[in-house]
Order: structure tokens, then sequence, then C-alpha cells
């Protein structure tokens, strides 16, 4: 799976951003926990780090026939968005440690993503 991540500088910072759905999420409060000491052990400063899950799982009811009673299927995928505002890192240095962070979170480790910046997008 690849997402699209964005990063460019404002004021001297490095802005890294992204969201998108995810079938499953464990451990993100921890995984956004590691990724500020992944930064803070770069050297780097924190401006903040914010992220978000969002329900949007739904569940659907459908009956074939009255004999076989209602079949139930529950969606679980999830809306997740992180945004990390640090200073002296690149953009590029920071959705590195975002994306480690996202693969974590989601247990996904094939996650990749497509760096989109005011110079170049590439994929890390």
């Amino acid at each position: 799976m690849k997402i699209d991540m964005h990063a460019h500088t404002h004021n001297g910072a490095s802005v890294v951003s992204t969201d998108f759905s995810a079938a499953k999420v464990r451990g993100f409060a921890e995984s956004i926990a590691a990724l500020a000491r992944e930064v803070e052990d770069y050297g780097a400063l924190i401006g903040h780090i914010k992220g978000y899950v969002e329900p949007s799982g739904a569940a659907t009811f459908s009956v074939t026939d009255a004999s076989t009673g209602v079949s139930v299927i529950y969606n679980t995928d999830v809306k997740l968005g992180l945004t990390a505002i640090c200073y002296n890192i690149t953009p590029e240095k920071l959705a590195d440690y975002v994306l480690t962070a996202l693969r974590e979170a989601t247990d996904n480790y094939a996650l990749e993503a497509e760096l989109c910046s005011e110079e170049h997008t590439e994929t890390i």
C-alpha cells in the first residue's frame, strides 16, 4: 500500500502530514511517542506532533431469505492522520520517521509513502 505524504518547510520548521484509511490501528499513541523520541535523539526540536483516528466503520445487515436470519458484516477501517512540525531536521528525514511510526501503528511494514514536496516527489 502506498500513501500520500506531504512535506515542506514553513518558518524554519519541517512539516510532514498525511492521512489515509487503514484496516487496523493499534498502539498509535505509542507510535507517536516513539516518533518523538526518534526526532529528539536525532537532535531536532519538536514544534508539535499530532495524530487522529476517526472511525469510518459501519455495519451492513442483510437477509437472503427468512430462514437464514440476519447476516452482519462489520467494516473496521479507520481514517488515520498524523502531522509533525519539527525544527533542525529536513522534511525528508522527518518523513522517514513518520513513515516508521505509521508502519508500527498499522502493523503494515510494507507501507510506502509518496513524498510530495514543493521541490519534488519520491517514493520512500
